[in-house]
């Protein structure tokens, strides 16, 4: 796989690994089983994968110090963690449960 194709990949699931697992939780999980811990860990696997997006993306970036690798992904899961609030309203407005 090319560096660009790799980037590509690694953008797309930067930015849709949440989405998808946020929309999986709310259309297949919440209806069957609802409350706040199957949310959170909703929460967490949106999380978990988008960094593995971050991942594919830093391999043409290895070269690197890894401080500074690590400082990118620090920024990416902060940016991602405050972002879920967001992105579960609007995957659970999706079903039509808004508030």
């Amino acid at each position: 796989m090319s560096n660009a194709a790799r980037n590509g990949l690694g953008f797309v699931v930067m930015l849709g690994a949440p989405w998808l697992v946020w929309l999986s939780f709310a259309h297949l999980v919440r209806p069957v089983i609802s409350g706040g811990v199957v949310a959170l860990i909703a929460a967490a696997l949106s999380v978990m994968a988008g960094m593995s997006g971050f991942w594919l993306l830093g391999l043409p970036f290895a070269r690197l110090h890894e401080k500074y690798l690590l400082g990118l992904l620090s920024a990416y899961a902060v940016m991602v963690i405050l972002a879920q609030p967001f992105i579960g309203l609007m995957a659970i407005c999706s079903t039509g449960d808004c508030i």
